[in-house]
């Protein structure tokens, strides 16, 4: 079974990493950004989020991951308080941006900010196989495989409570 910690600050990180809202001041930084073409097959585009996110707006959440005040990445999930259901719809970050230690830092502060805010819940994702699949990014912040399939795509969860997080 998976513990989550929170990581440390990585020694190659030079910025601090925060999350933000996507604003008119940073919507085409945001658009700017892309992931490396052998991640392509693996995520949507930011403007596919952005049309997803317009269609359910009060179901999906955007966020803007930035180290120090650069948009470096972009993630948008989907949520259902009530229902204690929380899924990860995108995870980006641009390719310039990544080895850097952004990614582990900026979903570390999600789930944080998720478990603080909303207590006992279950945060899932789905990922394709193959190379260069997240899957083991995401393994690395706790998520751990569920045995389930949502078409192509497997399923990772992750249980979070104010004691902490374990996957599952």
């Amino acid at each position: 079974m998976n513990q989550r910690t929170l990581p440390t600050q990585p020694m190659t990180a030079v910025h601090t990493v925060t999350l933000g809202p996507l604003t008119y001041a940073n919507f085409d930084a945001v658009l700017a950004l892309k992931v490396k073409p052998e991640q392509t097959a693996f995520v949507a585009s930011n403007e596919n989020t952005l049309a997803k996110a317009y269609l359910e707006p009060d179901k999906v959440q955007l966020r803007v991951i930035y180290a120090g005040e650069s948009p470096v990445g972009f993630m948008a999930y989907w949520c259902d308080p009530a229902a204690a259901a929380f899924h990860l719809l995108r995870f980006m970050l641009g390719s310039q941006h990544q080895g850097q230690g952004y990614g582990q830092r900026a979903v570390s502060i999600w789930l944080d900010e998720l478990s603080a805010t909303h207590g006992d819940i279950r945060v899932t994702l789905y990922y394709a196989a193959g190379l260069g699949s997240p899957q083991p990014f995401y393994a690395k912040a706790g998520f751990c495989d569920t045995g389930e399939k949502d078409g192509e795509e497997y399923i990772m969860a992750l249980q979070l409570s104010a004691t902490g997080a374990q996957g599952n």
